[in-house]
């Protein structure tokens, strides 16, 4: 039987930020190495309509499931923080619907709201940390009770230590990576 793995993803989807093309990337590396993944994303309006996969260039190996959240953001007189804050929330909290599948799968999140609020009850959760968090009280909890932790290169992983006390044993360090075949194609310089 294919092991379960749902990757959470509080963002717009599809954005032409780089975020977004990681995201997908990593999905669809889960997917080639036998996992059936299912990304989990909010039901924001983003200016992209196409399908996610013709406008990251990728094969529909994987699913892409829209979650409720509390899309605020083209409401003008509101601040950006507060839309974000009421996203991501309530993002976070409709993720509980699927909680039943969440606690017997594999959960990969780059997400800290949703990371906070599925570390009480998720076993299976690894947290991918991509800004290294401040060592505030929220970020302590959260660190300590996070047993599979992914930073991007050796700097985050010694900051954690230092600065949350994060148990080495508990990280791996997962360098941000590039597909060659992308730049097969030769390019002046100007087309570049």
């Amino acid at each position: 039987m294919t092991q379960k793995l749902f990757y959470i993803a509080h963002m717009r989807l599809p954005t032409e930020r780089a975020h977004g093309f990681q995201i997908m990337r990593m999905c669809a590396a889960f997917a080639h190495h036998g996992f059936d993944v299912t990304l989990f994303v909010p039901s924001r309006k983003t200016a992209h309509t196409e399908d996610p996969f013709l406008f990251y260039k990728l094969q529909k190996t994987f699913a892409i499931e829209r979650v409720f959240s509390f899309d605020l953001f083209p409401v003008k007189w509101l601040s950006r923080a507060f839309c974000f804050w009421i996203d991501a929330i309530s993002f976070s909290f409709s993720l509980f619907t699927k909680i039943s599948e969440l606690r017997k799968s594999v959960v990969f999140s780059r997400d800290p709201v949703s990371s906070f609020i599925l570390v009480w009850c998720v076993p299976n959760l690894c947290y991918e940390v991509h800004d290294t968090p401040q060592p505030t009280f929220l970020n302590r909890i959260l660190f300590r009770r996070l047993k599979n932790i992914v930073v991007t290169n050796a700097i985050k992983k010694q900051q954690l230590i230092d600065q949350l006390g994060v148990p080495e044993e508990r990280m791996c360090v997962a360098h941000h990576g590039v597909d060659y075949k992308e730049f097969a194609t030769e390019y002046s310089k100007s087309e570049a």
